[in-house]
């Protein structure tokens, strides 16, 4: 009886775990908003622990410098204002993990699509981004975009957005 017990409450977790939660990508609106579906579900995503360049521009916290700023930019790199074309496809599967309303979504094997973006410079952390799992990649992530100067860290972009970057 001891040997029973014991394969049934070592085994029980196994088969309770739920499987990996996976949704095709219905429709990419921007680097920032994402519709997937999920069976007969569908919802929308933003990138987890980032502001977007794209949530800058339409912060009300922006001055008007920064949005020209951010139309320059977009109009000298129109290959970075389309980034999600290149890294999310349609009508494929992606693994999405739900955490403070923003969907952490692995876009290129263990790499987040929020990795990506701040690798490239498009984002930034968020101000008092606290989730360990995240913050050692996601920093070396905006660390690499700072020092190779892209995106939001070249030229006059990042001093004009300073403040509206800096607001929790």
């Amino acid at each position: 009886m001891l040997k029973r017990s014991c394969f049934f409450f070592i085994c029980i977790p196994f088969f309770l775990q739920a499987e990996p939660f996976v949704a095709k990508l219905e429709h990419a609106y921007s680097n920032t908003e994402f519709l997937f579906q999920n069976k007969t579900q569908r919802f929308t995503c933003k990138p987890y622990g980032v502001i977007t360049l794209e949530d800058l521009y339409f912060s009300p916290l922006a001055k008007k410098g920064c949005k020209s700023a951010i139309r320059e930019f977009y109009k000298k790199h129109p290959d970075l204002e389309y980034l999600f074309l290149d890294v999310l496809k349609t009508q494929q599967r992606y693994h999405i993990v739900f955490r403070k309303n923003r969907c952490i979504i692995y876009a290129q094997g263990e790499n987040t699509y929020s990795e990506l973006l701040l690798h490239r410079g498009l984002a930034q952390i968020k101000p008092f981004f606290q989730d360990t799992e995240f913050l050692y990649s996601f920093k070396n992530a905006q660390k690499n975009a700072q020092l190779q100067k892209r995106g939001l860290w070249e030229g006059t972009l990042s001093v004009e957005c300073k403040s509206a970057l800096y607001r929790p």
